[in-house]
């Protein structure tokens, strides 16, 4: 599926990955892939041993485009602000990205730590 002209689906996943984890006060980005996906990426990461899908999960359906983030975070802040931050940097990446209306961005805090 073509999110964008310059990324699909998993590269802009891959990006948006690295963004989250490099913010200062996540611990740990979790998958977001569910058990069915889980098995898929279980399947070809057998067939093609470097594959592994990136935590961060962007998809495309005729609703629109979907981000969803599940992170572990330091308990040195409040989670909202954290969560708010790191909804800003998502937001601006998929707008840097060329992601138009309507995108959906869901970031959930798994755990504070």
């Amino acid at each position: 599926m073509t999110v964008t002209a310059d990324r699909d689906a998993s590269s802009l996943a891959e990006h948006l990955s690295s963004l989250v984890a490099a913010h200062p006060d996540v611990i740990r980005v979790y998958s977001t892939h569910s058990t069915p996906s889980d098995l898929i990426s279980r399947a070809i990461t057998v067939i093609t041993p470097s594959h592994t899908p990136p935590p961060v999960r962007v998809s495309e359906t005729s609703a629109g485009t979907t981000i969803t983030v599940l992170v572990g975070v330091s308990s040195e802040r409040a989670a909202t602000d954290i969560c708010r931050e790191i909804y800003g940097d998502v937001a601006n990446e998929a707008a840097s990205a060329g992601l138009t209306a309507p995108v959906s961005i869901s970031i959930t805090i798994a755990s504070i730590d």
